[in-house]
């Protein structure tokens, strides 16, 4: 078993707080994906997983044992990094077989082990280049063939996808959870990309500023986010969030360009309370305007075409937003349209702390 146990841990560097009592349970075998803006701690907190940079306080344990103490190569972890960090000098062959080389295992085990690697990562003709002839997705392969090697309980992986084209990240993304399913090890993998984090976590963890902001599938975090900073991070094109204020029965808001809208739930909150309310651009849909629909008048002032999809950037009055919809909508163009959503689609959170708001007592 290799489970991995954060508690309490906090990280400082002289004065500067980077890791503020982060706390989580990483279960056997589980692909967890840490996501969050660069400088929210994400890679720190995997560096003392690895035993790369000290604990100022709390405690680290993996497979039951508290690691805050060990050196890396006693943690039973394997790391890749984001430069992959080959010898140059040395061909695919003589990188993956490293670790074992200076361990002193017998020469028939170590090439009986390196050719094992090359076949489940799919590189057997790469084994007598040298790093500067390979490409990057290749460099990555042998980076990750260092590490599969050592057969670790736990795989750290620091961006490893950042340098590839996105096309080869894509890729990679696949061929990556794929030999996750077939080895069956806990992998820990950090990334500021919030669509590697959703495409590829069997639990994500979305950090900011030192702290864990929500813990839960890349689902659960999608729908229902915890706060604004995951509501807007976790999403392409990000949620759309409207300032808006609650009845005192919090059964009407009048939120979205002034206008106010009758709920078929009731928000909890105080009484004439400033909220944020937010809804994802795929919930919001062009159409003609129908007494008693939910919606409002807007202008379209520049749209996307990706393809398959529209992005349409919107505004009403001061506020801009975004609409999703399928490339085939029918006459898509610039200037004045209603825009309809349901009550159903609509997430609120505090104005003051940016924490979600539950509702209740639906009709």
């Amino acid at each position: 078993m290799s489970d991995v146990a954060i508690k309490e841990v906090h990280k400082s560097f002289g004065t500067t707080k980077v890791i503020k009592g982060v706390d989580l349970e990483i279960n056997d075998g589980e692909f967890v994906v840490i996501v969050g803006k660069s400088g929210c701690g994400k890679s720190t907190l995997l560096r003392m997983i690895a035993g790369l940079e000290s604990i100022t306080s709390g405690e680290i344990s993996i497979s039951g044992s508290v690691v805050n103490n060990l050196e890396p190569k006693e943690r039973d972890v394997a790391m890749v990094f984001q430069n992959y960090a080959l010898y140059p000098h040395m061909t695919a062959f003589q990188n993956i077989g490293y670790a074992l080389r200076i361990a002193r295992r017998p020469k028939t085990e170590i090439r009986e082990r390196v050719e094992w690697v090359a076949r489940v990562l799919g590189i057997e003709d790469l084994m007598e280049r040298k790093p500067s002839q390979m490409s990057g997705g290749q460099r990555q392969r042998v980076a990750m063939g260092r590490a599969i090697i050592r057969k670790p309980g736990v795989f750290l992986f620091d961006e490893p996808l950042s340098n590839l084209d996105a096309k080869l990240r894509n890729k990679m993304r696949v061929e990556l959870k794929k030999l996750h399913n077939s080895l069956k090890a806990t992998s820990i993998f950090v990334t500021h990309d919030q669509i590697e984090a959703m495409t590829m976590a069997d639990k994500l963890v979305v950090m900011n500023v030192g702290i864990v902001e929500q813990i839960g599938t890349p689902r659960e975090i999608y729908a229902y986010p915890n706060s604004t900073y995951v509501a807007t991070f976790i999403g392409s094109p990000e949620m759309n969030l409207f300032q808006g204020s609650l009845s005192s029965d919090g059964k009407s808001i009048n939120a979205l360009n002034g206008e106010e809208f009758k709920l078929p739930y009731k928000v909890k909150s105080s009484q004439g309370q400033t909220v944020m309310v937010g809804i994802r651009p795929e919930h919001l849909a062009l159409g003609p305007k129908v007494h008693g629909e939910y919606g409002l008048m807007a202008q379209i002032e520049y749209i996307e075409d990706l393809g398959a999809s529209l992005v349409f950037h919107a505004k009403a009055g001061e506020q801009e937003f975004t609409i999703l919809a399928q490339a085939d909508i029918e006459n898509p163009t610039n200037g004045d349209v209603f825009v309809q959503f349901l009550p159903s689609n609509l997430h609120f959170f505090d104005a003051s702390n940016g924490l979600r708001i539950e509702v209740e007592e639906y009709n």
